[in-house]
């Protein structure tokens, strides 16, 4: 069944001191962490008081001006809850004691509890993403779902490393500085460091010996605080590998933390077994601290701070029993609070380039920003290599894809963020393409070249052939004609120009086959070559043919066996070409003869036989 909590209603302790109110929302049960999301929407885990069996969800959808007891698990059983985090109003986790974990998709109208392995206590949840999810055993176990809670798997690496401290070394808080490093801290005095998303942990060394660390808040990367018992205050401006100790109040047992900024910070918890809450605040990065003077003056513990901003906080504890908020401001806007401000970048936008080589001066548009309480006082655009300022801002963007993150800031310095994705596409080239009549024959050869190029952004103005492959123009027509005078195999290459300049060259390489020829128009031999006579024997003629791949002088002699000249049937030049001329022996002989044919470095015989 749905309790429904109304706070004007349900005011059993609501006291207005010192602009901080207190307001009992649960009789019984301990508010033990809260998770707020930006439209009034948050989620209370509740814990058992001492020796009071108590457990559930709270949840506000109007800035806790009310709030409903949801029905789960945890309440029916009871079980009390100490962690929650919710990645939006639907998808939410709540973990607590006797190894519960509860899983929503719909803002905890109905609950999954998946089976896990005994672990005492959860103290720990945590969604990097929509389907990634962490949740942490006070013993330092690790539990991982990369399927949004459905399926798990668990790493001992954390317990492994704090068992190198003190066997009952734990983790009762972690920060997530990003995707791959978070930082463990928990009793005897245990820091721990990964920068492997758990995979592998290095303890930090702190000086402070071995209090119980109960808080951890981290800005970025370099700078967290942390807080303990006795208390115990920890700062590092390096990531941890250095700690500086801040000084707040010795006899307190810190619980809760929340690091707003580089200057602002709050701590809660409380002076001991029977002693009023207390929460401690700094202005100036953790250098002072002063007590905040809030309306408990009973046995009260700080769970949990949460800041709006350094004028708006909620706070959660408890009085054992009965569960406190404590207000500071008005986090809807409506009272002495601040109403945060909505980014606003503007639609998406997609450029093309107007000429190789050119950026686009791109127009980012804030003034769909607004603050419902107050004014925006800054614009500030970044993105990666470049930034600007004001609600409109002109820059040039070169070719790519670009998250721009607009961060608006009001006159109370909250702020907001939000993208808008800016795309330059590429110069869009012409593209080069010819076709030629014929690719292959006789010399001389005329070809006539088809220019089959495509505009791109802009039109095609100039061409530059090149027919020969020997990197001069040719010719600059757009569908010229050529004649090769020689044989040989000829790559072609077009180049087009557009009127913004891009230029886009092709080249073919071997595309014009040309064959020599003889002057007779026959096709030219390609070797030298003395063929044999025919017939052979032969009486009383036979035919000589021979092939000459080049021009130049020949000679073709008849010798008998004996080396001597019988006759010199050619001397003279001759071009490349095949020939074939009579050899009549009809004075001479029965016998063997040999015919020689020479040219420049080449010389061939052929023997030939004469039989009458």
């Amino acid at each position: 069944m749905l309790k429904r909590i109304g706070v004007s209603a349900l005011l059993l302790i609501s006291i207005v001191f010192a602009q901080w109110t207190e307001t009992e929302i649960v009789p019984d049960g301990r508010l033990q962490e809260i998770s707020i999301l930006d439209d009034g929407t948050a989620y209370i885990a509740i814990g058992n008081q001492t020796d009071i069996p108590y457990g559930g969800v709270l949840k506000t959808t109007d800035w806790g001006t009310s709030w409903t007891e949801l029905d789960c698990p945890a309440a029916t059983t009871p079980t009390g809850m100490l962690s929650v985090d919710f990645w939006d109003v639907n998808l939410g986790i709540v973990t607590g004691k006797d190894h519960v974990v509860m899983i929503t998709r719909d803002g905890g109208a109905t609950w999954e509890t998946p089976a896990f392995e005994a672990v005492n206590s959860f103290w720990v949840s945590k969604w990097l993403s929509a389907t990634t999810v962490i949740t942490v055993g006070d013993s330092g176990k690790v539990f991982i779902s990369e399927d949004a809670g459905v399926n798990w798997t668990s790493s001992r690496a954390l317990v492994n490393v704090l068992q190198t401290i003190h066997s009952k070394a734990g983790c009762y808080d972690m920060e997530f500085l990003d995707d791959n490093t978070w930082v463990s801290v928990g009793k005897k005095g245990a820091i721990a460091k990964t920068t492997d998303a758990g995979a592998t942990w290095t303890i930090l060394p702190q000086g402070l010996g071995t209090p119980v660390f109960l808080g951890i808040d981290a800005i970025d990367v370099d700078n967290w605080m942390i807080v303990g018992t006795n208390g115990s205050a920890l700062k590092t401006t390096d990531g941890g590998a250095n700690f500086t100790t801040m000084t707040l109040n010795s006899a307190a047992r810190f619980e809760s933390l929340d690091y707003l900024d580089a200057n602002n910070a709050m701590a809660g918890g409380n002076l001991g077994s029977g002693s009023p809450g207390v929460i401690y605040q700094t202005t100036d990065g953790g250098a002072t601290w002063t007590e905040a003077d809030i309306p408990s003056t009973t046995s009260c513990t700080v769970r949990e701070i949460h800041m709006y901003d350094a004028t708006t906080v909620i706070a959660l504890g408890d009085l054992n029993p009965g569960g406190r908020i404590y207000q500071l401001g008005d986090p809807s806007g409506g009272g002495g609070g601040n109403n945060a401000p909505v980014a606003n970048a503007g639609a998406d936008q997609t450029f093309d380039v107007a000429a190789p080589n050119q950026s686009v001066f791109v127009t980012l548009d804030g003034s769909g920003s607004s603050d419902s309480d107050g004014s925006i006082v800054s614009y500030d655009w970044a993105w990666e290599g470049g930034s600007a300022s004001g609600v409109s801002a002109s820059s040039a963007f070169e070719v790519g894809t670009y998250t721009v993150t607009l961060t608006v800031t009001d006159d109370s310095s909250a702020t907001d963020t939000d993208d808008v994705i800016i795309t330059i596409n590429p110069y869009n080239a012409p593209t080069a393409d010819f076709s030629a009549s014929v690719t292959e024959g006789l010399a001389p050869l005329e070809v006539s070249f088809t220019d089959l190029s495509t505009a791109g952004a802009s039109s095609i103005i100039g061409w530059s052939w090149d027919f020969n492959n020997d990197g001069t123009e040719d010719s600059d027509v757009q569908n010229p004609s050529y004649t090769f005078s020689e044989a040989g195999t000829y790559s072609v290459s077009l180049t087009v120009r557009d009127l913004a300049g891009a230029s886009v060259t092709v080249t073919k390489a071997d595309y014009i086959l040309v064959s020599p020829v003889s002057i007779d128009g026959r096709l030219s031999p390609q070797t030298f070559a003395l063929h044999t006579n025919y017939p052979n024997p032969f009486n009383p003629s036979t035919q000589l043919s021979y092939d000459l791949a080049e021009s130049g002088v020949v000679e073709l002699t008849i010798y008998d066996v004996n080396g001597n000249e019988i006759s010199k049937l050619v001397q003279g030049y001759q071009t490349a070409g095949s020939y074939t001329l009579t050899f009549s022996a009809t004075n001479m002989p029965s016998g063997i003869y040999v015919a020689r044919l020479s040219s420049g470095m080449h010389s061939l015989t052929r023997k030939m036989i004469l039989m009458k």
